[in-house]
């Protein structure tokens, strides 16, 4: 049975089915992309931001209204979560909790790839009924701004001045991988990735492409 530990002296029982009802929506999205359960998760909902970050030691950005921690998730309330501060609804909560699950899958099993392929990930199955907006943003950013090479320059992804850019750009990455294999080579690949001695040897390899050239092959399927 999951462990849901509440942290918001005003959280109903009705507020609190709904965490519930959003995070089993969540595990069976993770679980149907990985091929496995996820483990019993500690849910730890903080009174409200500042709170949360004072939970977890650490300043976040005013859209990280979820994270994780030392194998538990953390939430700002959702039930606070304004779209024109956070950039999030309560509609995004089931997202929100998949993407933080995906990211104690490859904790939980010691799974070690570059940050900005894990977000992707995340961001890809956390998606739900807001793909079209995703594309719509993803277009409107890269009219105005280079897209970052995160195959040459993995640290800018941390880095960006535009985060919406730097996950978009992950998550598109993981989009053109499935577009061109299915799913199920991509999970595969990721189950496998510790025989190879690094992400780029890996890839090619798993994809077949010319060495390091799949980034370009990327850039030129989004022209």
């Amino acid at each position: 049975m999951d462990n849901f530990i509440f942290h918001h002296q005003n959280l109903t029982s009705y507020d609190s089915r709904l965490v519930i009802n959003a995070f089993n929506k969540a595990k069976s999205k993770v679980s149907m992309f990985f091929g496995t359960p996820p483990p019993d998760t500690e849910i730890i909902i903080a009174r409200d931001f500042d709170h949360m970050c004072e939970l977890i030691g650490k300043k976040r950005p005013v859209w990280g209204v979820t994270t994780n921690k030392d194998g538990k998730i953390y939430l700002s309330d959702p039930l606070s979560w304004k779209k024109e501060i956070t950039g999030h609804t309560l509609e995004d909560l089931k997202s929100s909790l998949a993407h933080q699950l995906v990211h104690l899958h490859f904790q939980r099993n010691s799974i070690s790839l570059p940050i900005w392929f894990e977000e992707g990930i995340a961001v890809f199955v956390g998606r739900d009924s807001g793909i079209k907006n995703r594309e719509k943003d993803f277009k409107n950013l890269t009219r105005q701004h280079k897209i970052p090479n995160l195959q040459k320059n993995p640290s800018t992804f941390s880095s960006h001045p535009i985060p919406a850019l730097a996950y978009l750009t992950s998550y598109k990455f993981i989009c053109f991988l499935i577009a061109k294999s299915g799913k199920e080579k991509l999970v595969n690949f990721i189950n496998s990735f510790s025989k190879y001695k690094n992400f780029d040897e890996a890839l090619s390899s798993f994809w077949r492409f010319k060495s390091k050239s799949y980034w370009n092959t990327f850039e030129k399927s989004i022209i």
